[in-house]
């Protein structure tokens, strides 16, 4: 497969969470994959170490709740305390209608309307002109909800619980008019995103609504503000923070997330092949935290694999082999159980093509935990 294809299996909002997958499988590494992007890594060169690296990916597993919930309007203040260049902002409640209008004028349209709890990057209305466009885009960012969604993050309840109350609007929930959203000064200029690994900027494009491309050397002035973001959120060492830089060269932060997503949608073959860089670069960052080590690199091998939470069995394999024999891979079941819901099959393909297949398997079906491990080789020496 291309990598051009990839959209068609993986959604845009599950990309970071399936390079970290595939990376993984491609370094041959033992691989535990449960709901919500949550993914429990470890070498099967060291069975019985005690060490195994978890990844999950910000706003799709409780795991990250305690980043995930922090308040937008919290980090501008631990930004501004951090001496982080930002827009001019300020954050509303639903009910207001005079004050944020007051506002928009004083710092002048056009504007950006966002969440202040919510998703990272926030769920944002951008180029916003007028009074009558403020209105339209309150509404909207009031009415985004991802549990509207059929791809409800799990731990979006838990934020919205914490202090952004929700109502019922039309048989659909809404944020009440007690929750809040900024209204932030739109910067014309350049936009970057810097994605910071361990700390340090390590990886720099250049983007707009429709392209990108990447920055082999980017200002020092961008990786500095970028670095200086990441080390003034505790407990947060990896990010992706998005700037502006205007025509007189000042540098400002205007979004900050713990997922390292593409800041748009791309199928040039170099995108896919620079961000697989990225994330070799994340996981060889975060397996060396826990003291890990990779066991050798393939791109192709054979995997056992084993699948929990399967309502029906044979629904579930006539899918999976439809769509393992689209992607040429070879497979074998070697194992069923209907009571439990537990499929064991073995599969022998490209890492990209067993990662997409997986991958799509967890998009479509009702699984709860699925457990992946290289096959290995056993080496032959004939004494003669």
């Amino acid at each position: 497969m291309k990598y051009s294809e990839l959209y068609n299996f993986v959604g845009k909002d599950g990309i970071d969470g399936f390079f970290i997958f595939y990376t993984a499988i491609l370094n041959g590494m033992d691989v535990q994959r449960m709901p919500g992007q949550l993914l429990l890594i470890n070498n099967h060169r060291a069975p019985d170490s005690k060490t195994s690296f978890v990844h999950s990916v910000a706003q799709s597993t409780r795991l990250s709740t305690t980043t995930f919930v922090l308040q937008k309007r919290f980090r501008r203040v631990l930004f501004q305390q951090a001496k982080v260049s930002m827009p001019k902002a300020a954050t509303f409640s639903f009910s207001s209608r005079k004050d944020p209008v007051k506002y928009a004028n004083k710092i002048g349209y056009p504007v950006t309307v966002k969440e202040v709890f919510g998703e990272n990057p926030s769920f944002s209305i951008r180029g916003v002109q007028n009074k009558k466009e403020l209105f339209s885009a309150m509404r909207k960012v009031r009415r985004h909800l991802p549990v509207n969604s059929p791809r409800a993050p799990s731990s979006y309840a838990q934020t919205i619980n914490l202090g952004s109350a929700e109502t019922v609007d039309e048989d659909k929930r809404i944020k009440s008019h007690r929750s809040r959203f900024i209204v932030e000064k739109q910067l014309d200029g350049d936009f970057y995103r810097v994605y910071v690994i361990g700390g340090r900027a390590s990886f720099v494009v250049k983007f707009d609504s429709n392209s990108l491309q990447v920055v082999e050397s980017p200002s020092s002035s961008i990786n500095r503000l970028a670095e200086t973001a990441v080390a003034s959120v505790p407990g947060i060492k990896n990010a992706a923070v998005d700037i502006v830089e205007d025509e007189n060269k000042s540098v400002y932060l205007t979004e900050f997330s713990e997922r390292l997503l593409p800041p748009v949608m791309s199928v040039e073959e170099d995108f896919f092949s620079n961000f697989g860089q990225l994330y070799q670069s994340l996981l060889e960052y975060e397996i060396g935290l826990v003291n890990g080590t990779f066991s050798s690199r393939r791109k192709r091998a054979t995997y056992v694999i084993e699948i929990k939470g399967v309502s029906n069995i044979p629904k579930f394999t006539e899918s999976f082999l439809a769509l393992v024999n689209a992607l040429r891979l070879e497979q074998r079941v070697s194992e069923t159980c209907n009571i439990f819901g537990k499929i064991k099959f073995q599969i022998s393909g490209s890492c990209f093509d067993v990662a997409i297949a997986l991958e799509n398997l967890l998009e479509t079906q009702n699984i709860t935990h699925l457990q992946l491990c290289r096959k290995r080789i056993i080496k032959k020496y004939s004494l003669f």
